[in-house]
């Protein structure tokens, strides 16, 4: 029998075993990191990677991510082929995630991502990020980060959704590109070729997110894929993980009132598309402050119904559009700083990251240029050899010098866009050459409820009046009269004039839509270039409109 001393020491360590938990040693002993600065543990969970012209305080609230960074390092101290604690961290951080990049005492890095509020659902952006790793890794020579450990549920120990992988070997593209000779960069071109026609050969039975079956959520409908693409079944496809495809009421209850996916077909996703803008304008989820007019809700939805009538003909109406809509996976987010490069041969690529938010979707919806080989407005598609300009002779040695790196750019394009009608990437050429206006319909409706259908409407009056020479069998289900057309054309004008004001704003201000200013720049220098550069604006519209309708139309107003 205890003593009445044995008794009360042994409650006692008790209640501060329920009640009181050691401090995590993985954080008391570890250097926690910000580009190089040392940080404390509540900046690691704050967003510090740079600043916001607009709502700055929400967009750090919506970034802003709560976890057990001790149980994380234990996690990630156990994963591989061999087992060291982890040392160090250095928190980097991207527009969706939290990356950190996390240094073993045996000299290993290991990278583990967390979504942060902004990257849509949770749960099926990491599942299928995961799933769409492992098949690229398993189907394909593709180099892509292993993953070595992942939760989608945030009820476990680490409190978050978590993807630990491998650090990417090599160097970012962009620290390479620049210092390229011609042929090198040809050369890193012909492999990229090579490395995304293994993605457009694999054809998907249905559109969506890819899962692996093991981790598709119940609930959710999903597709198996067939034996051919998938020889140990293990993957599905399942609803979009895509965060275009999350909405929220006021309680803040996931409400899709749609379908979210699979879809067996181009119009099955056009209607659901539709559908979903239809919903939120009907729901008042749509933004009014815009200083060109919105038309009425009930308007709005009659011009998405006249869009999925379009779409419902698309794929039986166009011989070339039908030959581009195998579902296939596609990186869509190809730029420099994705790109891993050998060191010592910049030519062969050896890691491609983020590939979070792929989905699988019909091709000629996704197939499109890498950033760094967007061709510029005069580039000309086909057998066609960039050519230095007729009046080459006559321009100063600047001028001459901007021509031939742009006709140098134009021949490094001009060889993706041949290549890819090469190496079984033939759909891939044809995609890239298909009238534009056959994707934008696609993406004016999806965008219905943020920035109203003006502009949707100019793709609908343009389907309209060239429907036979955009090669469309039939007659188009949509019709204006020519007041109507003149209208929809005044309106896009007052309407493309307000986009070209937003991104001249951006460019001059090195921002994006959202206003983040990186933290390499100097926000107070920023913000005084934007109050320059908006009385300016305001000066020069003096004779078109009234300083408070030309101050509407600037994007960055907070605190000028």
């Amino acid at each position: 029998m205890l003593s009445l001393y044995g008794a009360s020491t042994f409650r006692t360590a008790a209640v501060r075993t329920l009640f009181h938990r050691k401090p995590p040693k993985h954080v008391r002993n570890m250097a926690i990191t910000c580009r190089g600065d040392p940080i404390s543990e509540e900046e690691l969970y704050r967003y510090t990677n740079g600043h916001f012209l607009i709502n700055e305080e929400h967009q750090y609230r919506q970034r802003y991510l709560k976890f057990d960074i001790s149980r994380l390092c234990d996690v990630a101290a156990v994963v591989g082929a061999t087992k060291s604690p982890i040392v160090a961290i250095e928190k980097m951080e991207g527009g969706f995630c939290k990356a950190l990049l996390m240094r073993r005492a045996d000299g290993s890095e290991i990278v583990a991502k967390l979504p942060s509020k902004l990257a849509g659902p949770p749960k099926f952006s990491t599942a299928s990020e995961v799933a769409i790793l492992k098949y690229v890794q398993q189907h394909t020579s593709i180099p892509v980060p292993r993953v070595l450990a992942w939760e989608c549920d945030s009820s476990n120990s680490v409190g978050s959704e978590y993807i630990i992988m491998e650090k990417a070997p090599g160097v970012q593209l962009y620290k390479k590109w620049g210092d390229m000779d011609g042929n090198s960069n040809l050369a890193l071109t012909n492999h990229l070729v090579k490395l995304e026609s293994q993605l457009a050969s694999i054809h998907f039975p249905v559109s969506g997110s890819l899962y692996l079956r093991e981790s598709c959520l119940s609930g959710s409908e999903c597709h198996p894929l067939p034996i051919d693409i998938d020889p140990s079944q293990s993957y599905c496809i399942g609803p979009s993980a895509d965060r275009s495809w999350c909405i929220e009421s006021q309680s803040g209850i996931l409400t899709p009132g749609f379908s979210r996916g699979p879809w067996p077909s181009l119009s099955d996703y056009g209607h659901d598309l539709t559908e979903r803008e239809i919903y939120r304008i009907s729901n008042d989820q749509k933004t009014d402050n815009r200083p060109y007019r919105r038309r009425k809700a009930d308007e709005e939805i009659a011009d998405l119904k006249g869009a999925m009538r379009v779409i419902n003909l698309l794929e039986s109406h166009h011989r070339d559009l039908a030959s581009t809509l195998n579902p296939i996976i596609w990186h869509t987010d190809l730029h420099l700083g994705n790109i891993y490069v050998s060191e010592e041969d910049p030519t062969q690529i050896v890691s491609i990251i983020d590939w979070q938010s792929i989905s699988v979707v019909p091709l000629f919806l996704q197939a499109t240029w890498p950033e760094f080989l967007k061709p510029n407005d005069d580039y000309i598609c086909g057998v066609v050899q960039p050519q230095l300009p007729d009046n080459f002779d006559e321009l100063d040695m600047a001028e001459k010098e901007f021509a031939i790196s742009t006709r140098d750019d134009a021949l490094i394009t001009k060889s993706y866009e041949l290549r890819s009608s090469q190496y079984n990437n033939r759909d891939v050429y044809r995609s890239i050459k298909l009238p534009p206006i056959f994707r934008e319909i696609f993406i004016r409706c999806g965008e219905a409820s943020k920035e109203g259908t003006i502009g949707l409407r100019a793709c609908l009056a343009e389907l309209y009046q060239s429907w036979s020479m955009l090669d469309l069998t039939g007659s188009c289900p949509v019709s204006f009269a020519d007041e109507q057309l003149l209208e929809i054309k005044q309106e896009f004008q007052e309407y493309r004039h307000w986009h070209d004001v937003q991104e001249f704003a951006r460019s001059y201000l090195d921002t994006d839509a959202d206003g983040w200013i990186s933290p390499e720049l100097d926000i107070t220098e920023i913000q005084q270039r934007n109050k320059s550069a908006l009385d300016k604006y305001i000066k020069e519209m003096s004779k078109h409109m009234s300083p408070r309708d030309a101050r509407r139309m600037w994007p960055y107003l907070e605190n000028i």
